[in-house]
């Protein structure tokens, strides 16, 4: 052997960035929402943009988990980067906090926002690299702890991406 791996034009040895139509890729638009409930997390509807391997499910808008809202099913093994932005409305000053996350089927991840400085926009902003096995799912959700029931979503200006890195 010549201790040359591979022939002309190989790229054995060589690990490059996932590309393809066959990596897993989506991005959804999140519909709007009046009058979000309060103390339970609410699960999106919305629009799919583009799905390249038809991994993310979009169910009716609601309460329960992997009943309602989009769920994207991990089709290999793998880390995902996933994304989800809202844009909420009338925010009522009188709630504890919001949060933004991701219900996993191992892991749950979310962030929390309490201090709006009496705004009635605001966006919470959530990304993620999350170890998913083949099968596993993620759920994104908005939830507002106590307070007056009146927050809405903004839809058009809310959405949830991801996609396999590696």
């Amino acid at each position: 052997m010549s201790g040359i791996i591979g022939g002309a034009g190989s790229r054995s040895g060589i690990i490059g960035p996932k590309t393809g139509v066959d990596t897993p890729a989506f991005l959804a638009t999140v519909d709007a929402w009046t009058n979000l409930p309060v103390d339970t997390p609410t699960y999106f509807t919305g629009t799919e943009i583009f799905d390249q391997t038809n991994n993310l499910t979009i169910n009716g808008a609601g309460t329960t988990a992997g009943t309602h809202g989009m769920v994207f099913t991990a089709p290999v093994t793998g880390r995902y980067q996933l994304q989800c932005w809202v844009q909420l409305v009338q925010v009522p000053s009188n709630a504890d906090y919001n949060r933004i996350g991701f219900i996993g089927s191992n892991r749950h991840f979310y962030t929390i926002a309490d201090d709006y400085g009496g705004v009635s926009y605001h966006q919470l902003c959530m990304a993620v690299l999350a170890d998913m096995d083949a099968g596993d799912t993620v759920t994104p959700y908005v939830h507002q702890n106590a307070g007056t029931q009146q927050m809405d979503t903004w839809g058009g200006q809310s959405a949830f991406s991801g996609y396999l890195v590696a």
